[in-house]
């Protein structure tokens, strides 16, 4: 049938000459099998006698729609059980009206055509009929166009290879939908949740994005957007908190990553898509919110109020440090992140601030793979190696280099045109933590395996894949599909996808111990991708051998800093790492969990042993005191 065309398609079904009916339900292409038809059926049960169906098939329309599965699930049944099919192949305009009456006009198609036609659709029913038990009528004046041999051939054509009886199963749950349902669903807003489903289902990080996400989405890497000021993720108990963005509502108010929103103006997320979550958040400037908060080491759940503000994120801070060195921190990688790190080394260099540099990559949740790319090559050589991805669509192979053409987004080839020499020899420290994700571990393996910068902090996120926004436009609408196509390697050809970027030097978050967290990786993620050339029991095997991550940790350190200030920890170390001075690393972190596990076994029964002696020595005391005592009772 033509597209947009409503049609009510008349398919004899014949007993003895005798018709039943299967109509094709408006604007749905579900075909309803009338109560005649079960009725004939019944009768041939009742009598032994065989039915023959008879469908007209129409040359004009050689593709199967959804609902024709279902009629052809139906007629594989009736010949499973012994009735005959025949396909009658003709000029069946007359057959063909709406709901009203009016028949619909098409140009007469060639004997070629038709012929053509009928062959492609008889190779995509021949998934499900049995196409040897098939009869094939065409009209008197070409019936032998095909014969058996033509019909054996789309028996045995491979090339159209449709699900259908997956199809099938579709088009029956949307028609169980729409009869049984206790509400009643309109048809786009079902088929708007199949996309929906099909393609977060994918992976964690391929999303239908509707008018609104697709806006959103620019926004976001443009970076205007009114909302908290979150970069979040879905989870079973409601909204994961990767990282707040710098100097926003969220972060101000003390909303950490790892916090699990389970509730929004007092109502549950744990069961709303992520895309509906994000929706409830974002809202006018100057709105009030109230989010239930979920954290690690608290007994009872946090409630934040916060108030909306316009989310216009500065990407990249600078600051310098005492001693001749300077600090960058990039919170995410937008259009004009390259530009911003340009000037801002420029300015140190100015300054003489850039004896050595620390660059701050944690809680950086990723971005655009441009300004990754431009921030890569502001520390690397001319046409150095920064990353490679490989996907299935020969275009999705591809070394990214620092050249231009790469990272060319904004004013970035100007800007990195203008940069200062300093930038290529400055000695670097580059800080990363579990929520550094995607963009910002490119960034850190480049700089990693040219060994340009030493990597400090904790394991990264793990996210070695790339997304790609495919814009849609269907009239005045706009929507996008954000589609994982391929995934990433470092320049030494590692894949970090559900693994991470491992730092060079293990660091704290505090002097006193890590802060509690609900925080999950990329391999803690449901459906994440695996790496290509392994197995899930490899891969398993694999991410059962990294480093120690802090799972079990509940106790809450009395400790509070914000990146860059004073207090931070991890920075204070890595300006030692740029003196040449000794680091304090981590007691736990990058060592292997078992032996991890036997270190805090032995801790905890030293420590229950010295429980013991003090609590025995107590007890002794207590004793002697009491006996000491006693002649004064007297």
């Amino acid at each position: 049938m033509s597209e947009g065309i409503e049609v009510a398609k008349k398919l004899p079904v014949t007993d003895d000459i005798r018709e039943a009916m299967a109509t094709i339900r408006r604007g749905t292409d579900s075909f309803l099998i009338e109560e005649e038809f079960e009725q004939k059926l019944a009768r041939s049960k009742a009598t032994g006698k065989p039915l023959r169906c008879k469908l007209g098939l129409d040359p004009t329309a050689p593709d199967i729609h959804i609902g024709h599965t279902v009629v052809l699930n139906k007629l594989r049944q009736l010949q499973d059980l012994g009735h005959q099919v025949i396909f009658l192949v003709g000029d069946f305009t007359a057959a063909i009206g709406d709901p009203s009456g009016r028949n619909v006009t098409r140009p007469p198609l060639s004997r070629e055509q038709i012929t053509a036609n009928a062959e492609t659709y008889l190779a995509q029913a021949g998934h499900v009929l049995d196409l040897e038990k098939t009869e094939v009528r065409y009209n008197s004046e070409w019936s032998n166009a095909l014969g058996s041999v033509g019909l054996q051939a789309c028996a045995e054509n491979k090339v159209l290879d449709l699900p259908l009886q997956e199809i099938r199963q579709f088009t029956s749950v949307f028609n169980a939908v729409k009869d049984y349902y206790v509400e009643d669903v309109a048809d786009n807003k079902l088929l708007q949740l199949a996309v929906e489903g099909m393609v977060s289902g994918l992976d964690p990080h391929s999303n239908f994005l509707d008018v609104e996400g697709f806006k959103d989405m620019n926004e976001s890497t443009q970076g205007a957007f009114g909302g908290l000021g979150l970069e979040v993720t879905k989870d079973p108990a409601g909204v994961r908190v990767i990282s707040p963005i710098d100097d926003t509502p969220a972060a101000r108010a003390g909303v950490r990553a790892g916090d699990i929103i389970t509730k929004i103006d007092g109502e549950s997320v744990a069961d709303v898509t992520l895309n509906d979550a994000v929706k409830r958040m974002r809202g006018e400037p100057d709105t009030k919110i109230e989010l239930t908060v979920a954290r690690k080491g608290e007994m009872k759940p946090l409630t934040f109020h916060l108030t909306r503000a316009i989310i216009k994120t500065q990407s990249v801070k600078m600051q310098k440090l005492d001693g001749g060195f300077g600090y960058i921190r990039i919170s995410q990688f937008q259009e004009r992140t390259t530009e911003d790190l340009a000037k801002y080394l420029n300015e140190l260099a100015e300054a003489k601030s850039l004896k050595g540099l620390v660059l701050d990559l944690r809680n950086d949740p990723g971005g655009l793979l441009q300004a990754a790319i431009g921030v890569s090559a502001a520390f690397l050589p001319p046409n150095t190696d920064v990353v490679s991805t490989k996907g299935r669509a020969p275009q999705s192979d591809y070394v990214f280099k620092a050249i231009e053409s790469d990272y060319r987004s904004g004013n970035a080839v100007r800007a990195l045109a203008d940069l200062t020499p300093l930038a290529k020899t400055v000695p670097i420290v580059v800080l990363i933590n579990s929520s550094s994700a995607s963009a910002s571990e490119i960034v850190a393996g480049a700089l990693q395996d040219h060994k340009r910068a030493v990597i400090m902090g904790d394991r990264s996120f793990g996210k070695g894949s790339v997304q790609t926004i495919l814009p849609m436009t269907f009239g005045d609408k706009t929507v996008g599909v954000k589609l994982t196509t391929a995934r990433y390697y470092t320049p030494s050809g590692r894949s970090i996808q559900a693994k991470g970027i491992v730092p060079d030097v293990f660091v704290d978050d505090t002097p006193v111990g890590n802060y509690p967290s609900f925080q999950v990786r990329e391999s803690d993620l449901s459906h994440h991708l695996v790496n290509e050339n392994e197995s899930e029991t490899e891969a398993k095997k694999k991410l059962d051998e990294l480093p120690y991550g802090d799972e079990d940790v509940v106790d809450m350190p009395d400790y509070t800093y914000f990146f860059g200030d004073e207090k931070d920890w991890q920075l204070q170390q890595a300006v030692r790492q740029l003196k040449g001075e000794k680091v304090e690393v981590s007691k736990y972190r990058g060592k292997p969990r078992k032996e991890v596990a036997a270190l805090k076994k032995a801790e905890a029964e030293k420590k229950k042993a010295e429980e013991a002696k003090a609590a025995k020595e107590a007890k002794s005391d207590e004793n002697k005191k009491e006996k000491k005592d006693e002649p004064q009772k007297k």
